[in-house]
């Protein structure tokens, strides 16, 4: 049975019913083209799921009703997957977006827009549009896997400044198509609390900056020996990682 998920902008609803309005009653309404008494699920991007019933839709508003915790307990709880990071240098924006898209469904915990010496430069205002637009999508990408938590998509930082920032017991990984085989990479690293994998641009890292990453201690890795779009290999990359890590 298809399951028709919400994101949750409203604080979680204290009597089971929620007015929903605006883009997700238009999903509903349109797109979805619900009727009452279907089965929804709600999610609120930090954890909390709920399930209820549309009660009523009308041309402005959906009403939900009956919206509780799963069979009304908690969810058996399943081993969360491992922290990841990913940081991608800035460049044309749909690769990029397709890329937000994808570790939205692999779960991925935080997405950093980096600076690099080689990207294409945009002015703060073209910056702003462009960090919403992955929040936006991060967050709509919830209905399709049914994850109860979006990633965080963070302000832009500097390649240096968001090395600085790292835990220092991560596992750090660098895409570099001469790099060594991500899985093998991966299954010969000790065991890490969290992990940060970094995307550069499509112009690639200027040579200091691959001084830099070499001595903050980032491994570079290559999905195959053919050569790949950036999103082909940072897709691929985040599957591979979830396979051999979790």
């Amino acid at each position: 049975m298809t399951v028709l998920r919400l994101r949750l902008r409203e604080p979680a609803p204290l009597d089971g019913r929620l007015v929903v309005r605006g883009r997700e009653h238009r999903y509903l309404s349109r797109v979805r083209r619900a009727r009452p008494g279907e089965s929804v699920e709600v999610l609120d991007g930090a954890g909390a799921r709920l399930r209820g019933t549309i009660g009523s839709i009308g041309p402005d508003e959906t009403v939900l009703v009956d919206l509780a915790p799963p069979a009304g307990t908690a969810p058996p709880l399943e081993r969360a997957p491992v922290p990841l990071t990913l940081a991608l240098g800035l460049g044309r924006p749909e690769p990029l977006v397709r890329i937000v898209r994808a570790a939205a469904e692999l779960a991925v915990a935080r997405i950093v827009p980096v600076r690099c010496a080689r990207e294409l430069r945009r002015d703060d205002r073209a910056l702003d549009s462009l960090v919403e637009r992955w929040r936006r999508v991060a967050s709509e990408a919830l209905r399709i896997g049914g994850l109860a938590r979006a990633p965080e998509v963070a302000e832009p930082m500097t390649l240096e400044a968001w090395c600085g920032v790292l835990e220092p017991s991560s596992g750090r990984l660098c895409l570099d198509a001469a790099g060594e085989p991500l899985a093998d990479a991966l299954r010969q690293h000790a065991p890490a609390p969290s992990w940060a994998m970094l995307v550069g641009p499509e112009g690639g890292f200027e040579e200091a900056e691959e001084g830099m990453l070499d001595e903050r201690g980032f491994r570079r890795v290559s999905l195959c020996p053919m050569p790949l779009r950036v999103e082909t290999a940072a897709v691929g990359a985040m599957g591979v990682f979830r396979a051999v890590v979790g």
